[in-house]
């Protein structure tokens, strides 16, 4: 799976320097980057602020999430109303801000150029003779293939956006009835 991965999309397209940005972009700005609850809300909010064409439609978006909530993610929330979960993610990354609630609906870009790159990995991993079905943004492989799988996601996304960086990903697989997750930087 790709981490944030609209962000790092975003980024690529507009020539921003990732430096800038924590590795989780949605828990990052956040006073208690444990609190799940924040972050959803904040991805969500992100989300909602990309494919909004106007700032009044994204707070009315987002306040009826908010108001969607169940009691008890109510009781762990911590941002306020839809307004300041606006600000928040307006100061924390003011570089985007063009990209947020704009007229031309930026998460339609964002969109399709995910779709590119999620027909980009299975296409290499054809190529290898490695079976490969992707879920999104989320590539399902044998385990004896997931370090070939993660730089293929890596190199797939360098090529696709012209960038020379670690891209973050998150990869997971079961062992003995668990679920192991690992993020890395490939």
């Amino acid at each position: 799976d790709f981490c944030n991965l609209h962000f790092r999309l975003a980024a690529a397209l507009k020539d921003i320097d990732v430096e800038d940005l924590p590795l989780d972009v949605y828990s990052g700005i956040l006073e208690d980057e444990t609190n799940e609850v924040d972050r959803r809300m904040v991805k969500l909010a992100v989300n909602i602020m990309f494919n909004c064409f106007t700032e009044d439609k994204a707070e009315d978006a987002i306040r009826k999430e908010l108001n969607l909530m169940c009691k008890e993610d109510k009781a762990r929330y911590t941002l306020g109303n839809a307004n300041a979960v606006m600000l928040l993610i307006y100061n924390a990354y003011p570089q985007f801000i063009d990209s947020f609630c704009c007229s031309d609906s930026y998460g339609r870009i964002l969109q399709n150029a995910d779709s590119h790159l999620a027909n980009d990995i299975p296409e290499v991993m054809i190529e290898k003779n490695v079976s490969c079905l992707p879920v999104h943004d989320s590539f399902l492989v044998q385990t004896k293939h997931a370090d070939l799988l993660s730089q293929t996601m890596g190199d797939c996304f360098r090529k696709r956006f012209g960038v020379d960086y670690p891209v973050p990903i998150t990869m997971s697989w079961k062992d003995s009835g668990r679920t192991i997750e690992e993020k890395l930087s490939v």
